[in-house]
């Protein structure tokens, strides 16, 4: 398990505000070089999961934005028009 650092947590947050985001969102978080690496870690430990060339809240993103008081948006389980309109 990796170790979810402050700037982990307020990317996680804008994901999970927003929905999704791609990589241009996850440069303003990280350096391109770093971010590259820890979103493949965050990826490995199902924090964030890569869909339809989006990054969006994994199974253990959304249980990490519970124990931390937030209430997951899910992505998925809205309209199809939305989701389009979204990505």
């Amino acid at each position: 398990m990796i170790e979810i650092t402050e700037r982990d947590k307020k990317f996680l947050i804008a994901i999970n505000e927003t929905g999704a985001c791609n990589t241009q969102i996850l440069f303003r978080f990280y350096p391109e070089s770093y971010g590259k690496e820890r979103i493949r870690k965050m990826e490995a430990e199902k924090l964030v999961t890569r869909k339809y060339g989006l990054i969006m809240l994994g199974a253990e993103g959304e249980n990490y934005l519970e124990s931390v008081g937030e209430a997951p948006k899910i992505l998925d389980r809205f309209p199809t028009e939305k989701q389009k309109k979204i990505s």
